[in-house]
C-alpha cells in the first residue's frame, strides 16, 4: 500500500484504494463487518491537480503506452505523402485526456463517441 499512498491514483478508482485501505487499517476480518459503500460520483481530481502532481511525466509515459497510438499513413493509394498521427482515448477519462491536451499543448478538442470513450488525434507533425 505505501506505493498507492506515495502515488494516489488519478482516477476515481483512488476511490475504491482509500476504502480498501480503510478496512485492512481496521483490521476487519469478516464480510458482514464491512460497511455499506457507494463511491461518490464526482471526480476525484481536476484536471489542473492531475497535470501539477510532480509524476505526472511518468504517469503520462505508461498512460501512452497502454492507451496510445503512433501511426503513419497515406490518406489516399494516389497521394505519395505520408500522415503521422498521435491518438490517445480513455473510456470514461475525459479528465486525463483534457489533462494531456493541455500538458503537451494540443490543441485538437477530444471526441466523445456513444460509448463515452474521449479520445484525441493529433496529425500535425510539430505537434507530435
Amino acid at each position: 500500500m505505501p506505493i498507492f499512498d506515495k502515488y494516489p491514483l488519478f482516477s476515481n478508482k483512488n476511490f475504491y484504494y482509500l476504502r480498501l485501505r480503510n478496512v485492512v487499517l481496521s483490521k476487519t476480518v469478516l464480510y458482514e463487518a464491512i460497511p455499506e459503500y457507494i463511491r461518490p460520483s464526482v471526480s476525484f481530481n481536476s484536471m489542473e491537480s492531475i497535470v501539477n502532481v510532480p509524476y505526472f511525466s511518468a504517469w503520462l509515459m505508461g498512460f501512452i503506452e497502454a492507451e496510445g497510438c503512433f501511426s503513419l499513413y497515406k490518406l489516399n493509394k494516389a497521394n505519395d505523402y505520408f500522415v503521422a498521427s498521435f491518438d490517445i482515448s480513455q473510456t470514461n477519462g475525459e479528465i486525463f485526456i483534457l489533462a494531456i491536451r493541455k500538458y503537451l499543448c494540443l490543441t485538437p478538442i477530444p471526441f466523445q463517441d456513444k460509448t463515452n470513450n474521449f479520445k484525441f488525434k493529433v496529425t500535425i507533425v510539430r505537434s507530435i
